[in-house]
């Protein structure tokens, strides 16, 4: 199972509409399991359920709206069909969760290597500065904020929800740290920062990581300062980078646009028609699926994140770190049939394996 997780994740990166392809193909073959686990599980059966609505909503709206459905059925790929995986094989939760990690961890390594053998003779401030949009997987353009996510998110599954030795841990997590340092990706940044001060299972992570991280940028500075002054930090600062002002012009286009604020004007239309992304889940679901759309949306999560919170024996770690993953993303990415897709997928597998664990050893805790 930890194999096919994996391969399912790998073919979404690389051909988005193969892998719900696949997606489907399990949930059809371990029909009988999927059956018996949402018969067993509650907040699984009606977040199911209120996911199912709005993705039937999302259809009905872009039928009305005649926009294409291609986008719709993308974000059923990715909201459905990582409960599905999980579903199918709830009785083995740790081994979905690493086969999420070795996901993660496969695809890192592709777009790093690959960026690596493209620019391996550029010196060294090239190489940095270079890094933030020059990332593709098997061809496919990764967008930075996606392969920061991906970094975030692969952080705190190996610090929270994996077993690994501590040697391994804490060297997964400081190169991805190198990483998001490299991206300077604001907010996946402020995620990581705020996860390994205060929701880090490891002890020595929480209390040394800030001084370890400073050291190290200090010594990479006196050794060769153009590294560091090649990162998108020091573009920021002096002006060269723009992207506030595309930010805030893509959320005037919200203002200006948002004229169906009950049903939406459907998923990828906003897409469609300008050509950009809102990259952010909050005014994406909003424009396209409408106040009633946002509401079944956030409600299901909500509803999973509450039934974590209320269940589980520690509920800093458990609950913590994948609110505020789930929280930044949303503020950063929309939902598409894009590379994000994959890291919403790989997301909810671990909420979904979360909350399956914890229904499970609350039964076994009560008989």
């Amino acid at each position: 199972m930890t194999i096919l997780v994996a391969l399912t994740y790998f073919i979404f990166a690389a051909r988005p509409v193969w892998g719900i392809a696949l997606i489907g193909v399990i949930a059809s073959a371990r029909a009988r399991s999927i059956f018996t686990t949402v018969a067993n599980h509650g907040p699984i059966l009606v977040s199911l359920l209120v996911l199912l609505a709005f993705n039937l909503i999302n259809a009905v709206i872009a039928t009305i709206n005649q926009v294409s459905l291609f986008s719709t059925i993308g974000l059923l790929g990715a909201t459905i069909g990582s409960m599905f995986i999980v579903l199918s094989a709830a009785a083995n939760t740790s081994r979905v969760i690493n086969g999420t990690l070795g996901f993660l961890l496969a695809f890192t390594l592709v777009v790093l290597i690959d960026y690596t053998l493209r620019y391996s003779q550029q010196p060294p401030d090239v190489y940095v500065s270079s890094f933030r949009y020059n990332l593709t997987f098997l061809g496919r353009v990764v967008g930075p904020n996606v392969f920061a996510y991906t970094l975030t998110l692969m952080a705190i599954v190996v610090f929270n929800f994996t077993a690994l030795p501590h040697l391994a841990k804490r060297t997964l997590g400081a190169l991805c740290l190198a990483g998001l340092m490299l991206l300077s990706a604001r907010l996946p940044v402020a995620v990581f920062s705020v996860f390994a001060t205060f929701f880090c299972a490891d002890r020595v992570v929480r209390r040394y990581w800030i001084p370890a991280a400073v050291l190290t940028a200090v010594a990479i500075y006196l050794i060769n300062p153009d590294i560091v002054t090649s990162t998108r930090l020091f573009t920021l600062l002096d002006g060269r980078d723009t992207s506030n002002a595309t930010r805030s012009s893509i959320y005037s286009d919200f203002q200006m646009m948002f004229d169906a604020p009950f049903w939406g004007s459907g998923v990828g239309s906003y897409f469609s028609t300008s050509g950009f992304s809102f990259h952010n889940d909050f005014f994406e679901i909003m424009y396209s699926s409408g106040s009633f759309g946002f509401v079944l949306y956030f409600s299901s999560q909500i509803l999973l994140f509450s039934h974590i919170w209320k269940y589980s024996n520690n509920r800093r770690f458990d609950f913590a770190p994948l609110a505020l993953f789930s929280l930044g993303f949303s503020m950063t990415e929309s939902l598409s049939l894009s590379l994000s897709s994959f890291t919403e997928i790989a997301f909810f597998t671990v909420l979904f394996a979360t909350t399956i664990a914890i229904t499970d050893n609350r039964e076994a805790r009560s008989t």
